[in-house]
């Protein structure tokens, strides 16, 4: 952090501790305890308490003082945190003979996993999504990909557009799109690959079909296949220029660990370097 001052406030020290990239959200409040009694012919006066605690809870509620737009969840037993007292200063007294001061960091709680599960029963029920915090780019259990598919020859368009296609592939496998086909048909289609249950294929702006003079991107959910997918490509475009991308990248894996653990171990290869906000939930909750 910034360096505090001894006599930080509550809210001093949470302002500082959220504007570090891995803590996202913790609650502050500070007690004064003792009194430090100094003699001034014969009469005892308050200089002060004797020293201050500042407790910190690591509670994911995520304020708007959180340094991230999506902060992260620190759950478990977490690292301890380490102080620093060498800015420290003080004026030794030759009469009090009083120590120096210092900073010391004690863990008063641990914090908890979760209940302890018996089973590997939630493995299905388990969704992850990681979110880069400043590209428009996110990990999930499902992919999600996006089609934008442009229309080249617009005066041939007019007259007749199904001069107008491209082949889309996915693995080893291609199927013909015509640059006339509605979203709903363009969904059947996906759903003849092989290594293809099910998807929905939406359009954000409700354009017709697949193609356009002015396009804007078709999104197309993986509902059934987990883990990373494959990228849809492009080739053999007749009239059309045809973009295709992940939007959601799929994990690696998820696997249960075993035993009476109720752990799960979630692995995910990141395309876009930097920081990623975490959200889990088991069976939408």
């Amino acid at each position: 952090t910034e360096a505090l001052y001894a006599d930080a406030t509550a809210a001093e020290v949470e302002t500082a501790l959220e504007a570090l990239d891995n803590i996202g959200d913790v609650t502050v409040w500070k007690d004064d305890l003792g009194l430090s009694m100094q003699v001034s012919q014969g009469v005892e006066a308050s200089n002060g308490s004797l020293f201050s605690i500042w407790t910190v809870e690591f509670d994911g509620l995520c304020t708007n003082a959180s340094a991230w737009a999506n902060c992260p969840n620190n759950v478990g037993d977490l690292p301890l945190m380490i102080a620093t007292q060498d800015m420290l200063e003080y004026e030794p007294s030759y009469i009090y003979n009083q120590h120096a001061p210092s900073v010391s960091v004690r863990e008063i709680r641990p914090g908890s996993t979760g209940n302890t599960r018996e089973d590997g029963d939630d493995l299905d029920k388990i969704a992850v999504t990681l979110t880069h915090e400043t590209d428009d780019v996110s990990i999930g259990v499902y992919e999600v990909q996006t089609i934008r598919c442009f229309v080249t020859n617009t005066s041939a368009w007019q007259v007749n557009n199904e001069r107008h296609a491209f082949e889309l592939t996915f693995f080893n496998e291609v199927i013909s799109v015509q640059a006339n086909t509605t979203i709903a048909d363009l969904e059947s289609l996906i759903e003849g690959f092989t290594y293809i249950t099910d998807v929905t294929v939406e359009s954000p702006d409700a354009q017709p079909y697949v193609c356009a003079e002015s396009p804007t991107d078709i999104y197309v959910y993986f509902e059934a296949e987990k883990l990373t997918q494959p990228t849809f490509g492009a080739k053999n475009m007749e009239g059309t220029m045809v973009f295709t991308d992940e939007f959601v990248q799929g994990i690696d894996s998820i696997t249960y660990l075993g035993e009476t653990t109720g752990q799960y171990e979630i692995v995910y290869t990141p395309r876009i370097k930097g920081n990623y906000s975490i959200a889990i939930e088991i069976d939408g909750t």
